[in-house]
């Protein structure tokens, strides 16, 4: 049986976050491939100050931008799990970027501890992250290399 009311929250979350990406990609148009990204902060889930410096030297840092409600972002966990360890040892570095305005650094958290996520969770506190990448919806990856450089913004795969 079809309940709609349970997936309202997701939607208006979504709804919101596409609000916001849209406003901010109104502001500033997306920064082009190849443009070098700013040192981004955010919080981890230990409610501390990080930065892609904090990553260390990688050839390349995957920014994945995701929330604790998008069922898209959640089926592709597993995914990103295994592309995690395929590449951690070749220098790239994974990190979750939450973005959703109503997410709790505690559910983030307890969202890696479901998926079994090694790699960095953190939460773009304040819309910078979004804003610096272009970023206009979840889920979305960003590629910067070792310069800082931007690679890729866009689709995790073409499955979806």
């Amino acid at each position: 049986m079809f309940r709609p009311l349970v997936f309202l929250p997701a939607l208006i979350v979504g709804f919101q976050l596409m609000l916001s990406a849209a406003e901010a990609a109104a502001d500033d148009a997306a920064p082009p491939i190849g443009s070098e990204i700013p040192d981004l902060k955010f919080k981890d889930i230990r409610y501390l100050t990080r930065s892609l410096k904090d990553f260390g030297e990688k050839k390349a840092i995957v920014l994945v931008f995701t929330n604790t409600t998008c069922p898209l972002a959640q089926k592709y966990w597993p995914k990103l799990k295994r592309l995690d360890e395929q590449y951690r040892e070749a220098g790239v570095q994974f990190v979750s970027v939450n973005v959703g305005g109503y997410d709790e650094i505690q559910e983030i958290a307890q969202q890696g501890i479901d998926f079994g996520i090694e790699f960095p969770l953190v939460k773009d506190v304040d819309g910078k992250c979004v804003k610096a990448t272009g970023v206009t919806r979840t889920p979305e990856v960003v590629v910067v290399d070792g310069k800082r450089k931007l690679r890729y913004r866009g689709r995790i795969d073409d499955q979806v």
